[in-house]
């Protein structure tokens, strides 16, 4: 609580400190406020989880302080320790992401171990919290891995159907053959008019603002990403327009439109994109 009242409300926390239980300093995180702010229509968190060390324990002696019990489960079923403490970054990601949404709204400081994040039957993270105010609205959280970083996005929704999706890539990786694999020539054509420098930059935009929308309608690219094709890019301002597949299932029929609206930017050495579905 900031000021000498007891009424003054809460504020954010620039970072979060050591993560519980880590004895090490191998864990940064913090809030990512360029995500977050791309659309004004929501209130949204993203926050950042990153593993300076990929070595090392540092997931297991965390995991007794930031995981509930059916989280620890999962998390102890993941097959290889690389994939144990990237679900953890993730995790921890969306926990805090769902922290600051919490305290933003409603003035609730929930700690780490309270906030519960576990994929749903298809696979989608679900978030419970005891502390959460009994009201029409609910959280939504995404998750996206890049290298030793995790990343989330929490937005408060209300009524039925809706998602979100975030996704990153980092700008420094070989992303070779991404143009013929991701795209059809329509989609790259789009990308004529912008400076050849900038459009290895763009095209991981594109790609991401696909991965976004996949995620924000529950199902993912379904190993197709043909099925959302580019139709517009606004460079200028920061979105783009994907036309979603008439054929595609989606476990709630109710999400399904003929476009998304994804907006994209660069920021911290990756691009991102994040979408929603009204």
């Amino acid at each position: 609580m900031t000021g000498d009242s007891p009424s003054d409300p809460f504020r954010a926390a620039l970072g979060f400190g050591m993560l519980p239980g880590c004895l090490g300093h191998a864990v940064v995180r913090n809030p990512w406020f360029e995500p977050a702010r791309v659309s004004l229509r929501m209130t949204s968190w993203c926050c950042q989880c990153v593993d300076d060390i990929q070595t090392g324990p540092w997931d297991e002696e965390a995991a007794p302080y930031s995981l509930l019990e059916p989280e620890w489960r999962v998390w102890r079923s993941l097959p290889h320790a690389s994939a144990r403490r990237q679900w953890m970054r993730g995790r921890v990601a969306a926990k805090d992401a769902v922290r600051l949404l919490l305290l933003d709204r409603y003035s609730i400081m929930a700690p780490l171990e309270t906030v519960g994040v576990l994929p749903d039957l298809q696979g989608r993270p679900r978030v419970t919290c005891a502390a959460l105010p009994k009201t029409s609205a609910w959280i939504s959280v995404s998750i996206s891995h890049c290298g030793n970083s995790s990343v989330a996005l929490a937005t408060e929704q209300t009524g039925t159907g809706h998602g979100v999706g975030i996704d990153v890539a980092s700008l420094t990786d070989n992303h070779e053959g991404l143009a013929e694999g991701g795209f059809c020539p329509a989609e790259t054509a789009l990308l004529e008019e912008c400076p050849e420098p900038d459009r290895p930059h763009w095209l991981l935009r594109l790609w991401c603002a696909k991965e976004a929308v996949a995620k924000a309608l529950g199902v993912g690219l379904k190993g197709n990403p043909m099925n959302y094709r580019v139709l517009r890019v606004d460079r200028p301002g920061g979105t783009v327009e994907i036309q979603v597949a008439d054929t595609l299932e989606l476990a709630d029929p109710s999400r399904i439109q003929e476009s998304v609206t994804a907006h994209v930017g660069c920021d911290r050495g990756m691009a991102f994109a994040v979408a929603w579905v009204e």
